[in-house]
């Protein structure tokens, strides 16, 4: 499995994996939304029906015609948010050993995550539009800080075991992070 990490982390670094994620050309924006890495085309269903979809996403329950299909769209991924991150969370805690304590999905404009001194971890709803690794270097990273609630040496050298692919990871999101709404 330390393999995958590597190929995805040296395919990151080489650029060859990052034009795919998030295209640097703005017009290819017009009409996507960022899900899972990738830009997919977002739109409503019909024009008289209140039903926005975007890559296998439908939602029914969204009145698209009160509001902009962004909006509808980012609703959307706020909902799946708080399914799929949670259950990320208790997975790869459960693989690496930790047990954290409630994890709340929030609406961060400067953070993707926090961990607290309780052991209760809050994440950015906006990591539903991150490459899986990206999320779960997030991820790994508020974990990590339910044993080192600071960043010391002892941090940094944990989270690297237990997460080998954090420099593309760091690099994406440094790149990107600022681009995603």
């Amino acid at each position: 499995m330390s393999k995958n990490f590597v190929w995805v982390e040296k395919q990151f670094l080489s650029m060859r994996l990052q034009d795919s994620l998030l295209p640097d050309d703005e017009s290819q924006a017009v009409g996507t939304v960022l899900f899972r890495g990738r830009r997919v085309l977002a739109r409503r269903v019909r024009e008289d029906e209140s039903l926005a979809c975007f890559a296998s996403q439908l939602d029914r329950g969204l009145s698209v015609t009160g509001s902009s299909l962004r909006d509808a769209v980012e609703t959307m991924l706020h909902r799946l948010a708080k399914v799929e991150l949670p259950e990320a969370t208790f997975r790869l805690a459960k693989v690496h050993g930790f047990n954290p304590g409630r994890v709340t999905i929030r609406n961060q404009k400067t953070r993707w995550g926090s961990c607290s001194s309780t052991g209760a971890i809050s994440l950015n709803w906006r990591l539903v539009q991150v490459p899986a690794f990206v999320r779960d270097y997030v991820i790994l990273h508020e974990l990590v800080h339910l044993d080192h609630l600071d960043h010391s040496t002892r941090f940094w050298e944990r989270l690297a075991k237990t997460c080998p692919n954090l420099n593309a990871a760091e690099a994406w999101l440094k790149l990107h992070g600022n681009r995603i709404c």
